[in-house]
């Protein structure tokens, strides 16, 4: 029994451009009697017709691309003035979010009951809110690094 070819809809299109080549041009030859590549073809040249008849393309001036290209050259674009406002409003934004973090963090850490059945564990609350709130700290001298210094500069 013989296996379908592997004919995609680009591949057709292409060989009716005449853009097909080498080993896919000559896959679609081979097999362009097949009825339903057949019909595929005809329901393409089909489509290509109406849409060359609807849809012409115009060529542009000589020397279009050059003009254009003078043009945006032409143009001094500067950069917009950086606001500290803004940015000091996103840095209390990332404080006060991080804060807000770290204090639920340690209040759902304080309210948990760990019990566990082999190992007789008692976890020290308060090293875990050192440890986040040195993270915090962390994080925070690190984003005022990165947004408010670096602006400046």
């Amino acid at each position: 029994m013989m296996s379908k070819p592997k004919i995609t809809d680009d591949m057709l299109m292409d060989y009716l451009d005449g853009n097909l080549g080498g080993d896919a041009h000559r896959l679609v030859e081979a097999h362009k009697n097949l009825p339903e590549i057949t019909e595929r073809l005809h329901e393409f040249a089909r489509l290509n017709a109406l849409l060359g008849d609807h849809f012409v393309m115009d060529t542009p001036n000589p020397g279009f691309s050059h003009k254009l290209m003078e043009s945006v050259l032409a143009l001094q674009v500067t950069a917009a003035p950086r606001s500290n406002r803004n940015i000091s409003f996103v840095m209390g934004i990332a404080i006060i979010i991080l804060l807000a973090g770290a204090f639920f963090g340690v209040q759902g850490i304080s309210d948990m009951e760990i019990q566990l059945p082999r190992l007789d564990v008692q976890l020290d609350y308060r090293s875990i809110f050192y440890g986040i709130l040195t993270m915090l700290l962390l994080s925070v001298i690190w984003m005022f690094d990165k947004v408010w210094v670096q602006s400046r500069f």
